[in-house]
C-alpha cells in the first residue's frame, strides 16, 4: 500500500500539487527497493506477464472512469520490472487523451529512481509533444539520487537542445538536485543557468520550501545568512530571502519575523523580505501581521506596500473586522496612506463601502484626496448615485469640482 501512496504523491509533485520530500517511489523504509507480491490492493494479479501485454495502455485508455484508470496504472506499475519499461515506454508514446502526459511522466519517474540513465536517454527521444515534460520528470528523478550525474547528462544535451526543452531539463535538473539535498549546489546552479527572473524565483521557493521541510527554520536561516556573506548579488539574494519570509512565516510566523528584524542585511532586499513575510502572514493572522509591519522603522520603502497588500486582502475577506481594527489603531502615517490605497481600490466594487473607509484616514489632506478618488470613480460608473451621496452628505462646492474632474476620463499621453 506504501508503494501506492508514494506512486500517487509523485504524480501530484511532479504537477505542481505535492512536496516529493522523503517520497523514494518504489523503495521501503530502509532504502531497498520494494515489490508487491501476490495480488495487489484491488485484487488483481502482480505478476507481470500477466499484466503487460502488447496491448496493455490501449486497454487503459479506453477506460472511462479516472479513478479506476488510475488505480489499474498503479497496479500496472507497481508490477513491472526494469527490463519490462522500454515495451511500456512504446506503448505510452504517441498517445494524445487527458491523461497520457500523467502517466507518461509518472512512468519515467519511476523509471528514473531505478535506472536513471535509460529513463533519461527514453525521455529525450519521446514524441515531441510531451517531450519537454516528460524530460523534466527523468532530469528531476535522477538529480534526486546523483545530482552530479544527471548534471553531467543535463549538460551535454543543454548542447543541442531546442531553448524550451533546455529549460526543461534544467528546471527538472535543479528541483531534483535541492531535492537530494545539496541545496548550495543547486542554488549555484540556478544562480548560473537561470537569467529569467520567473524561473529563478520559482525554483529558489521549491529550494527554500524543501529546506524547510526537511531541515526546519535554524538551519535554514544559518545558510541565508551564510549565503549573504558570501554572494554580492543583491537581487538573486532579495529572491532568497523573499522565498525564506514567505514560507517560514507560514511554519512560525514570531521566529521568522524576529529573525528578520534582527539580522542586519542589506535594506535592498532585507525590507523586501519582510514585506514579503508581512503579507503571507496577514492571510492566517491580519492583525499580527499589520502590528509587526507597523513596528518597522518608516525609513523601510516596503513598509507602505506591505500595510496596503494585507489591509486590502483583510478587507476583501472580512471588511468589518478590518475596520474595527483600523479605527482602534493610533495614527499613523503609513497606515493612512494604506487605507487611502486600499479604499480607493476597493471603491472599484463597492463605493458605498470604500466611502465607510475615508474617515479612517486621519489626515485632512490624505482624507478629502481619498474621498474625491472614490466618489470619481463612484461618478464614472453611477454619476445619479454619486450626486445623491454628496448632496446628503454635504459635499463643498469645492470637492464637487474636484470630484467631477477626477470623474474625466484621462487621455493618455502620446
Amino acid at each position: 500500500m506504501r508503494n501506492r501512496w508514494t506512486l500517487v504523491l509523485a504524480l501530484l509533485a511532479l504537477l505542481g500539487l505535492a512536496s516529493t520530500a522523503g517520497c523514494e517511489i518504489g523503495r521501503g523504509e530502509d532504502g531497498t527497493t520494494e515489490r508487491p507480491n501476490g495480488p495487489t490492493a484491488t485484487g488483481r494479479t502482480s505478476d507481470p506477464a500477466a499484466v503487460l501485454s502488447p496491448t496493455s495502455v490501449d486497454e487503459l485508455a479506453r477506460m472511462t472512469d479516472p479513478v479506476a484508470r488510475a488505480d489499474r496504472f498503479l497496479d500496472l506499475l507497481l508490477s513491472l520490472e526494469p527490463a519490462q519499461y522500454p515495451e511500456l515506454a512504446r506503448q505510452l508514446q504517441h498517445r494524445s487523451d487527458e491523461w497520457a502526459e500523467f502517466e507518461a511522466r509518472l512512468f519515467i519517474w519511476r523509471w528514473g529512481q531505478q535506472e536513471p540513465a535509460a529513463a533519461f536517454a527514453t525521455a529525450l527521444d519521446w514524441s515531441p509533444n510531451m517531450r519537454d515534460s516528460i524530460s523534466y520528470a527523468a532530469a528531476r528523478a535522477w538529480a534526486r539520487q546523483d545530482p552530479s550525474a544527471a548534471q553531467t547528462a543535463v549538460r551535454l544535451e543543454l548542447e543541442r537542445a531546442n531553448p524550451t526543452l533546455a529549460t526543461s531539463l534544467m528546471s527538472g535538473l535543479a528541483h531534483g538536485w535541492a531535492e537530494s539535498g545539496d541545496y548550495a549546489g543547486a542554488l549555484a546552479f540556478i544562480d548560473e543557468r537561470f537569467q529569467s527572473i520567473l524561473h529563478r524565483e520559482a525554483l529558489v521557493e521549491q529550494l527554500v520550501q524543501d529546506m524547510l521541510e526537511k531541515r526546519g527554520l535554524a538551519p535554514t536561516f544559518a545558510w541565508a545568512e551564510d549565503l549573504a556573506g558570501r554572494h554580492d548579488d543583491r537581487s538573486f539574494l532579495s529572491i532568497v530571502f523573499r522565498k525564506i519570509g514567505r514560507n517560514g512565516v507560514l511554519i512560525d510566523p514570531a521566529a521568522t519575523s524576529a529573525w528578520l528584524d534582527a539580522f542586519p542585511g542589506d535594506p535592498s532586499y532585507m525590507n523586501r523580505a519582510r514585506r514579503a513575510a508581512a503579507v503571507s502572514w496577514g492571510q492566517s493572522d491580519p492583525e499580527a501581521a499589520l502590528a509587526w509591519t507597523l513596528a518597522q522603522p518608516a525609513s523601510n520603502e516596503r513598509r507602505s506596500f506591505g500595510l496596503t497588500a494585507i489591509l486590502l486582502d483583510w478587507m476583501l475577506r472580512d471588511e468589518s473586522a478590518a475596520l474595527v481594527w483600523v479605527r482602534k489603531t493610533p495614527a499613523d502615517t503609513g497606515l493612512d496612506e494604506a487605507v487611502s490605497k486600499a479604499a480607493t481600490k476597493i471603491s472599484e466594487r463597492s463605493p458605498e463601502s470604500a466611502l465607510e473607509w475615508v474617515p479612517s484616514v486621519r489626515d485632512e489632506a490624505l482624507r478629502e484626496t481619498t474621498l474625491v478618488a472614490v466618489l470619481g470613480r463612484w461618478w464614472q460608473a453611477n454619476e445619479a448615485a454619486a450626486r445623491a451621496w454628496m448632496s446628503e452628505h454635504g459635499v463643498t462646492e469645492d470637492l464637487r469640482r474636484r470630484v467631477m474632474a477626477e470623474a474625466v476620463p484621462r487621455t493618455p499621453s502620446p
